[in-house]
Formats: C-alpha cells, structure tokens, sequence
C-alpha cells in the first residue's frame, strides 16, 4: 500500500471522528483500487451525516465534497445537497436543488433523489415543480405518498388530496402522517367531524408527535366542541407541561366556556 494511505491510516487513527481524514482515506483507497474502499466510503458518509446532526456544517461540507469529487456517485450528490442545504450560504439551497435534479435527470427511477427534488421545490413554494417530481413515484411509499398530497394542498386541490390521502390510508393505515394530512384537507374542506376523527387517530398511533393534541383540540374547536377541546389540551398539557401552543390555544378557549 503507498506511503500516502500509511499516512491517511494514521491520521484518522489519530482523528477517528474526522469525516474528512476518513473521506481522504476513502478517495485514496479508491484510486488505488482497494476493495476496502467501499468501507472507508460508508464510514465517511455515517461521519458526515453525523456532524450534520450536531450541527457542524464546515467539517461535514469539505467531506462531502471530497466524497463527491472522488466517487461521483449518486448517493454522494444527494449528500452533498443535504450539506449545501443545511449551510444556508448564499447559493446553497440552489445549488443543493441542481444536485438532486441532476441525480433525477440521470436516474428517473432514483427515489431518493425524487423525494428531495420535490422537496426543496414545495420549500421553495414551488407547488407545481414539486409535483412534477414526485407524482411519477407518489404511491411507492408512505413518505411518496404524503409528499404527494402535500404538493396538492398546497396547489389548493384539496379535493384531490383527500382522495389521494383516502387510497394512501388504505395501505398505509398505521401511517400517522397520513391521517395528519387528512385531517388538515378536512379542516380545509370545513368538515371538522372527518378531522376530528383524524386526529384522534393520528393521536392513538403516534402521541408523541408535536401537534397531536394541538390539532385534534383545534378540530373540536372547529366542531364547536369547546369543552371537548379543552380535555384534550389539558391531556396534552399533562404528557407536555410547557407546550407553548396547547398553553396559547388554552387561555383562548378559557372564557368563551360557559
């Protein structure tokens, strides 16, 4: 093995959680042919991904970008779109969008990079674009599938949506994002008794989630179930003590009881 792997062995011995020592490691391992390449490849990516998570954007970057020099794989163009989303720098956002399209461009079939291209377009409030992206994969899984809907909320096609959400339910029940969505196109179609029934369920399937008493109170609130509303927050309230929104929607509610 060359003298330049020795030293780039030595140096993520000594630096074990440096992602770019370990992606110099990988781009080396790789020119030289190494079967081992791969390994140092995947080890890079977990480090990168994990600085990302911490929230340390300048190590996370200069690996990511190494990795996409050096390996120029499909999975490092979407790595380093998520470092250039996440960096937040003039451009970044943009150029994180050219990566993943590209992916597509060169990939139809690339889940993936679909899933993120539609993404940073509804971020973008670009609805259409969005749904352009996704709807050729909208029923390939939970996460297609709510993405999908979402694009159509936001065109306004609640209609659409909710029929969407209705076959998406159906294999996906225990999907609690789903009844999410549906009850947020229920309360945008002011049926609160359909919301109502959404929420309870995405409650029961995922009470953890940020907004779950939030939403089913606000449905009940819709219904005109003021007190009904009000057990849910305070249920809420026990499992979160401080929860800013439940607080808030709360002290509304208090003097409109009778």
């Amino acid at each position: 093995m060359s003298s330049i792997v020795q030293r780039l062995r030595a140096q993520v011995a000594a630096r074990p959680g440096d992602p770019l020592s370990r992606a110099e490691l990988a781009a080396a391992l790789h020119e030289a042919g190494a079967a081992e390449a791969d390994g140092a490849w995947q080890k890079a990516r977990e480090l990168v991904k994990g600085c990302l998570q911490l929230g340390l954007i300048d190590p996370a970057s200069a690996a990511a970008e190494l990795l996409h020099r050096a390996f120029a794989r499909p999975d490092d163009a979407l790595l380093l779109a998520e470092v250039s989303a996440a960096r937040q720098g003039s451009g970044d956002l943009e150029r994180a969008r050219r990566l993943v399209e590209a992916v597509v461009a060169a990939e139809p079939d690339a889940l993936p990079a679909r899933i993120r291209a539609a993404a940073f377009a509804l971020g973008a409030g670009e609805a259409g674009a969005a749904r352009r992206w996704i709807e050729p994969v909208a029923h390939e899984s939970v996460e297609t599938s709510a993405l999908y809907v979402q694009t159509l909320l936001a065109q306004g096609d609640t209609s659409g949506a909710l029929s969407e959400i209705m076959v998406a339910i159906e294999r996906y029940p225990e999907a609690a994002v789903l009844w999410e969505l549906l009850g947020a196109a229920a309360l945008e179609r002011n049926r609160p008794d359909t919301a109502i029934d959404a929420f309870a369920e995405v409650l029961r399937l995922a009470p953890e989630r940020p907004q779950a008493h939030y939403n089913l109170a606000l449905a009940f609130v819709r219904a005109g179930s003021r007190m009904a509303a009000l057990g849910v927050i305070d249920a809420g309230l026990e499992v979160k003590p401080h929860d800013s929104p439940l607080m808030v929607l709360r002290q509304a509610l208090l003097p409109k009881v009778t």
